[in-house]
């Protein structure tokens, strides 16, 4: 069971630990694209259900890497008002901290990670460079990712940068 004590300990973490829930919520996210939306952390269909039955969705769930990863940590975790979840023992954390804490990765990291604005392809290369340099910090994921991304543009052949 998580406790808040956990949690709030991992808010100092300086180099990350990344847990395999990381690529399992990375996997969800990819294999269920209409569950995904990155800017809410958890937003549950009709009677505040996430799951109707095992690693299912209910009907218009959607959430971002952290809301899911959260979800998929404890399938009974209970989400209130889509920014916390209640741990059993009945305290609310924010889902940002609980993903944060079971993911785990730093604070810098997960502000990268958990932004509104971010992509699949940014999070599949982020998760990446998290992985390889756990104490990467979130100007190098940055750059690192938008790097990445930028190679992966099509112009980006042989001689196209090169200047006459």
């Amino acid at each position: 069971m998580t406790t808040v004590d956990e949690i709030a300990a991992s808010f100092l973490r300086t180099v990350a630990e990344p847990t395999p829930l990381l690529d399992e919520a990375l996997a969800f996210v990819l294999a269920h694209p209409e569950h995904h939306n990155q800017g809410f952390w958890l937003f549950t269909g009709p009677g505040g259900t996430v799951w109707t039955g095992v690693r299912e969705p209910a009907c218009g769930t959607t959430g971002c890497l952290a809301g899911w990863g959260a979800a998929l940590h404890d399938p009974q975790l209970r989400v209130f008002n889509g920014e916390e979840v209640v741990l059993r023992d009945g305290r609310a954390v924010s889902i940002e901290s609980y993903a944060r804490h079971v993911f785990g990765i730093t604070f810098s990291q997960s502000r990268y990670l958990f932004a509104g604005v971010r992509t699949v392809d940014e999070l599949e290369i982020a998760i990446k460079e998290i992985k390889n340099d756990p104490a990467i910090s979130l100007s190098d994921l940055e750059i690192t990712v938008s790097r990445a991304l930028i190679d992966r543009l099509p112009w980006q052949g042989a001689g196209a940068r090169e200047t006459s």
